[in-house]
Protein backbone atom coordinates (compact mmCIF):
# COMPACT_ATOMS: atom_id res chain seq x y z
CA UNK A 1 0.00 0.00 0.00
CA UNK A 2 1.02 3.51 -0.68
CA UNK A 3 1.77 5.79 2.29
CA UNK A 4 -1.02 8.13 1.21
CA UNK A 5 -3.51 5.25 1.26
CA UNK A 6 -2.32 4.20 4.71
CA UNK A 7 -2.68 7.76 5.99
CA UNK A 8 -6.22 8.01 4.57
CA UNK A 9 -7.21 4.72 6.20
CA UNK A 10 -5.80 5.86 9.57
CA UNK A 11 -7.63 9.20 9.36
CA UNK A 12 -10.89 7.43 8.52
CA UNK A 13 -10.47 5.02 11.44
CA UNK A 14 -9.83 7.92 13.82
CA UNK A 15 -12.89 9.75 12.49
CA UNK A 16 -15.05 6.65 12.99
CA UNK A 17 -13.77 6.19 16.54
CA UNK A 18 -14.48 9.84 17.40
CA UNK A 19 -17.96 9.56 15.90
CA UNK A 20 -18.70 6.40 17.89
CA UNK A 21 -17.45 7.98 21.14
CA UNK A 22 -19.65 11.05 20.64
CA UNK A 23 -22.61 8.87 19.86
CA UNK A 24 -21.93 6.74 22.93
CA UNK A 25 -21.70 9.86 25.13
CA UNK A 26 -24.98 11.22 23.78
CA UNK A 27 -26.79 7.96 24.41
CA UNK A 28 -25.29 7.76 27.92
CA UNK A 29 -26.51 11.31 28.68
CA UNK A 30 -30.05 10.54 27.64
CA UNK A 31 -30.12 7.24 29.56
CA UNK A 32 -29.09 8.97 32.82
CA UNK A 33 -32.46 10.68 33.03
CA UNK A 34 -34.79 8.61 35.14
CA UNK A 35 -38.50 8.68 35.52
CA UNK A 36 -38.09 9.78 39.15
CA UNK A 37 -36.41 13.00 37.99
CA UNK A 38 -39.23 13.86 35.64
CA UNK A 39 -42.61 14.99 36.99
CA UNK A 40 -45.33 12.54 36.17
CA UNK A 41 -47.94 13.97 33.85
CA UNK A 42 -51.54 12.90 34.45
CA UNK A 43 -53.12 10.78 31.77
CA UNK A 44 -55.09 12.89 29.38
CA UNK A 45 -58.45 11.59 28.28
CA UNK A 46 -58.81 14.22 25.58
CA UNK A 47 -57.47 13.18 22.18
CA UNK A 48 -56.23 16.69 21.46
CA UNK A 49 -53.99 17.72 24.35
CA UNK A 50 -53.04 21.35 24.63
CA UNK A 51 -49.42 21.81 23.68
CA UNK A 52 -47.62 24.72 25.28
CA UNK A 53 -44.66 25.80 23.21
CA UNK A 54 -41.86 27.73 24.81
CA UNK A 55 -40.18 30.45 22.84
CA UNK A 56 -37.16 29.07 21.03
CA UNK A 57 -34.82 31.13 18.85
CA UNK A 58 -34.52 28.25 16.37
CA UNK A 59 -37.55 28.72 14.14
CA UNK A 60 -37.66 27.61 10.52
CA UNK A 61 -40.25 28.08 7.83
CA UNK A 62 -41.11 24.82 6.12
CA UNK A 63 -43.72 24.50 3.36
CA UNK A 64 -46.18 21.77 4.21
CA UNK A 65 -48.22 19.56 1.93
CA UNK A 66 -51.71 18.35 2.74
CA UNK A 67 -53.38 15.88 0.39
CA UNK A 68 -50.81 16.57 -2.32
CA UNK A 69 -51.32 20.36 -2.25
CA UNK A 70 -48.60 22.67 -1.02
CA UNK A 71 -49.85 25.17 1.51
CA UNK A 72 -48.28 28.35 2.83
CA UNK A 73 -45.04 28.09 4.76
CA UNK A 74 -45.61 27.28 8.41
CA UNK A 75 -43.18 28.33 11.11
CA UNK A 76 -42.18 25.37 13.18
CA UNK A 77 -40.04 25.21 16.28
CA UNK A 78 -37.21 22.73 16.33
CA UNK A 79 -37.43 20.45 19.41
CA UNK A 80 -34.41 20.43 21.68
CA UNK A 81 -34.28 16.62 21.88
CA UNK A 82 -35.86 13.47 20.49
CA UNK A 83 -38.05 13.23 23.59
CA UNK A 84 -39.64 16.59 22.78
CA UNK A 85 -40.03 15.64 19.12
CA UNK A 86 -42.04 12.55 20.05
CA UNK A 87 -44.10 14.42 22.66
CA UNK A 88 -45.68 16.87 20.22
CA UNK A 89 -48.43 15.53 17.96
CA UNK A 90 -47.93 16.18 14.29
CA UNK A 91 -50.39 17.99 12.07
CA UNK A 92 -50.99 14.86 10.04
CA UNK A 93 -51.98 12.87 13.14
CA UNK A 94 -54.32 15.69 14.19
CA UNK A 95 -55.88 15.69 10.74
CA UNK A 96 -56.36 11.93 10.84
CA UNK A 97 -57.95 11.96 14.29
CA UNK A 98 -60.10 14.96 13.33
CA UNK A 99 -61.26 13.11 10.24
CA UNK A 100 -61.96 9.96 12.24
CA UNK A 101 -63.99 11.90 14.78
CA UNK A 102 -65.89 13.74 12.06
CA UNK A 103 -66.65 10.56 10.13
CA UNK A 104 -67.81 8.82 13.31
CA UNK A 105 -70.15 11.67 14.13
CA UNK A 106 -71.52 11.82 10.57
CA UNK A 107 -72.59 8.18 10.42
CA UNK A 108 -76.24 7.99 9.40
CA UNK A 109 -78.60 6.81 12.08
CA UNK A 110 -80.65 3.78 11.06
CA UNK A 111 -84.25 4.66 10.33
CA UNK A 112 -87.07 2.79 12.00
CA UNK A 113 -87.91 -0.11 9.72
CA UNK A 114 -90.48 -2.84 10.05
CA UNK A 115 -89.14 -5.92 11.81
CA UNK A 116 -90.16 -8.19 8.94
CA UNK A 117 -87.90 -6.43 6.44
CA UNK A 118 -84.19 -6.84 6.98
CA UNK A 119 -81.71 -5.24 4.63
CA UNK A 120 -78.44 -7.11 4.69
CA UNK A 121 -75.91 -6.23 2.04
CA UNK A 122 -74.67 -9.17 0.04
CA UNK A 123 -71.23 -9.54 1.57
CA UNK A 124 -69.03 -12.12 -0.15
CA UNK A 125 -67.69 -14.85 2.07
CA UNK A 126 -63.89 -14.84 2.27
CA UNK A 127 -61.79 -17.94 1.76
CA UNK A 128 -59.86 -19.04 4.85
CA UNK A 129 -56.11 -19.39 4.42
CA UNK A 130 -54.06 -22.05 6.20
CA UNK A 131 -52.39 -20.90 9.44
CA UNK A 132 -49.01 -22.52 8.79
CA UNK A 133 -46.66 -20.31 6.76
CA UNK A 134 -45.46 -23.17 4.55
CA UNK A 135 -49.00 -24.31 3.80
CA UNK A 136 -50.01 -20.70 3.14
CA UNK A 137 -47.12 -20.29 0.70
CA UNK A 138 -48.04 -23.52 -1.13
CA UNK A 139 -51.70 -22.47 -1.21
CA UNK A 140 -50.82 -19.10 -2.74
CA UNK A 141 -48.43 -20.71 -5.25
CA UNK A 142 -51.13 -23.14 -6.36
CA UNK A 143 -53.64 -20.30 -6.63
CA UNK A 144 -51.21 -18.34 -8.85
CA UNK A 145 -50.56 -21.42 -10.96
CA UNK A 146 -54.29 -21.99 -11.45
CA UNK A 147 -54.86 -18.38 -12.51
CA UNK A 148 -51.84 -18.30 -14.84
CA UNK A 149 -52.94 -21.52 -16.53
CA UNK A 150 -56.33 -20.01 -17.38
CA UNK A 151 -55.22 -16.57 -18.62
CA UNK A 152 -53.24 -16.04 -21.85
CA UNK A 153 -49.44 -16.45 -21.70
CA UNK A 154 -47.33 -13.75 -20.06
CA UNK A 155 -46.29 -11.01 -22.52
CA UNK A 156 -42.64 -10.07 -23.01
CA UNK A 157 -42.99 -6.27 -23.22
CA UNK A 158 -42.41 -4.55 -19.86
CA UNK A 159 -45.58 -2.42 -19.85
CA UNK A 160 -47.75 -5.36 -20.80
CA UNK A 161 -46.01 -7.46 -18.13
CA UNK A 162 -46.96 -4.91 -15.47
CA UNK A 163 -50.58 -4.95 -16.63
CA UNK A 164 -50.55 -8.75 -16.71
CA UNK A 165 -49.14 -8.89 -13.16
CA UNK A 166 -51.74 -6.37 -11.96
CA UNK A 167 -54.49 -8.47 -13.54
CA UNK A 168 -53.21 -11.65 -11.86
CA UNK A 169 -52.88 -9.93 -8.47
CA UNK A 170 -56.39 -8.49 -8.79
CA UNK A 171 -57.79 -11.90 -9.60
CA UNK A 172 -55.92 -13.46 -6.66
CA UNK A 173 -57.37 -10.84 -4.33
CA UNK A 174 -60.85 -11.40 -5.71
CA UNK A 175 -60.54 -15.16 -5.24
CA UNK A 176 -59.28 -14.78 -1.67
CA UNK A 177 -62.04 -12.36 -0.70
CA UNK A 178 -64.97 -14.04 -2.46
CA UNK A 179 -65.76 -17.72 -2.16
CA UNK A 180 -67.89 -17.69 -5.32
CA UNK A 181 -64.98 -16.26 -7.34
CA UNK A 182 -62.77 -19.05 -5.96
CA UNK A 183 -65.35 -21.67 -6.96
CA UNK A 184 -65.54 -20.14 -10.45
CA UNK A 185 -61.72 -20.25 -10.71
CA UNK A 186 -61.67 -23.92 -9.70
CA UNK A 187 -64.42 -24.69 -12.21
CA UNK A 188 -62.54 -22.87 -15.01
CA UNK A 189 -59.28 -24.60 -14.05
CA UNK A 190 -60.86 -28.06 -14.12
CA UNK A 191 -62.54 -27.41 -17.49
CA UNK A 192 -59.34 -25.96 -19.01
CA UNK A 193 -57.42 -29.20 -18.44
Amino acid sequence: MNTVEIAVVIVLLIAVLIFLKKRKKCSACSSKETLADKPKAPKQENQHPEVKLESNPLVSAIPTAVNGQITDAVTEQQPASDVEANAFPTAINDQITDTAIASASLEPQPANKPTGVSELPAKPEAVSLPEDSILKRHYMTHLCTMIESIVPPRPTESVLCRHYDAMVVTRIGRCLNDKKAMEQLIHDYENKK
